[in-house]
C-alpha cells in the first residue's frame, strides 16, 4: 500500500479515523471523531427520506439526519420542560391491523381524560389511521401521554404541538 494507512479506532461510541497519512510519520490518529450508528428502516421510509433530503438540498444523509436529530432533541426537551398548563394536539398515525393497538390507544385516552378534551379519528386506508388528540393540562402530563402513545407497537408517527397557557 505504498506507505499509506487507514486506521479506524473505536472508543466507546466514537470512531476516530486516520486516513492517507504516510506510515513513516508516526501519525496514526486524527483528532476528529464521529459516532457511527446503524439503523434498520423500511425501504419506503428510506426512499421518502432520500427524496426529502434531495429537495432540501442535502448532499448526504448524515447532515439531514443530524438536523432531524437536533430538531427532535429541541422539540422533545421543550415539551418536557413546559411548566403549568398547556394546550395543544397530539397527532398520531398508526396501523389499525396491529392486534390490540386500538384498544390500548382508547384505554390510554380514557385514563388521561383529565387532560384530553376531544379526539378526531380518520381512517386513511386499511393500514393507516390518523388521530388528533386535543389536550389541555399540565405540560409534563401531556408529554407523558405523548411518549406513552409513541412507544406502542404499530404507532408510526407521533407529533405533539403545544403551547403554554398559564404558569
Amino acid at each position: 500500500m505504498g506507505g499509506e494507512s487507514i486506521i479506524i479506532f473505536s472508543l466507546g461510541n466514537t470512531c476516530l479515523r486516520s486516513s492517507g497519512v504516510p506510515s513513516n510519520t508516526g501519525v496514526k490518529l486524527v483528532t476528529e471523531g464521529v459516532s457511527r450508528i446503524s439503523i434498520s428502516l423500511p425501504p419506503g421510509l428510506l426512499k421518502g427520506f432520500d427524496e426529502a433530503c434531495r429537495r432540501a438540498g442535502f448532499r448526504d444523509r448524515s447532515k439531514a439526519i443530524q438536523m432531524a436529530m437536533r430538531s427532535f432533541i429541541t422539540e422533545h426537551l421543550s415539551a418536557s420542560e413546559q411548566k403549568g398548563k398547556v394546550s395543544g394536539v397530539i397527532l398520531l398515525a398508526y396501523d389499525p391491523e396491529v392486534r390490540g393497538l386500538e384498544k390500548v390507544l382508547v384505554e390510554a385516552q380514557h385514563e388521561e381524560r383529565r387532560i384530553i378534551s376531544s379526539s378526531v379519528h380518520n381512517h386513511l386506508d386499511e393500514r393507516n389511521c390518523l388521530e388528533a388528540v386535543m389536550v389541555h393540562g399540565d405540560g409534563a402530563s401531556v408529554q407523558e401521554l405523548s411518549e406513552k402513545l409513541a412507544k406502542q407497537r404499530g404507532v408510526k408517527f407521533v407529533k405533539t404541538v403545544s403551547f403554554q397557557t398559564s404558569e
